[in-house]
């Protein structure tokens, strides 16, 4: 923590108000993998609920969109090599946080101690059989490797509780 504060100073101290605010945004979207997810309510250090608007303010425009399983779109933050953000908004809303990589990094880590890298078999230990044959838990508001199954979970996602799956 204290290295990303250090950086933060040392950009802010080289750069312009304008500047400032980019630096800003590029360590907060960098700090994504070191903030830990909360179940149903947090990832990334964003929350579900947050306006839109905040999200932007605080990580930047969006390197792109992309379509969403549990909201209208999604907002896409490169926020490391090869690990991709997306904040799910519906109606103005986050609706849902992901975080996506398919290679072993500091990882946020669920509740449950469920982080990037982790084998599938023990998901299923920690939170209980998958259902419909995919790792998504709506009484928790978490799900893992929506897009494809794996060995290894390289996605979570955080959405509110009892939301049910869209396959």
């Amino acid at each position: 923590m204290r290295t990303i504060v250090l950086a933060v100073m040392l950009i802010l101290a080289g750069a312009g108000a304008a500047g400032a605010q980019t630096a800003r945004q590029q360590v907060l979207r960098a700090a994504v993998l070191a903030r830990p997810a909360l179940d149903g309510v947090t990832l990334a250090g964003l929350t579900l609920g947050r306006e839109e608007a905040e999200v932007l303010a605080l990580l930047g425009p969006a390197h792109g969109t992309g379509a969403s399983r549990i909201a209208e779109r999604a907002l896409r933050y490169d926020v490391a090599r090869g690990v991709r953000l997306d904040v799910h908004v519906r109606a103005g809303r986050v609706a849902g946080i992901a975080v996506t990589a398919r290679a072993q990094l500091p990882s946020p880590q669920t509740a449950r101690g469920v982080r990037l890298g982790m084998p599938v078999a023990r998901v299923l230990e920690i939170y209980g059989p998958a259902t419909g044959g995919r790792l998504w838990y709506a009484a928790e508001g978490v799900a893992f490797n929506v897009d494809a199954p794996a060995d290894t979970v390289y996605s979570i996602l955080i959405f509110p509780r009892g939301t049910a799956p869209s396959w």
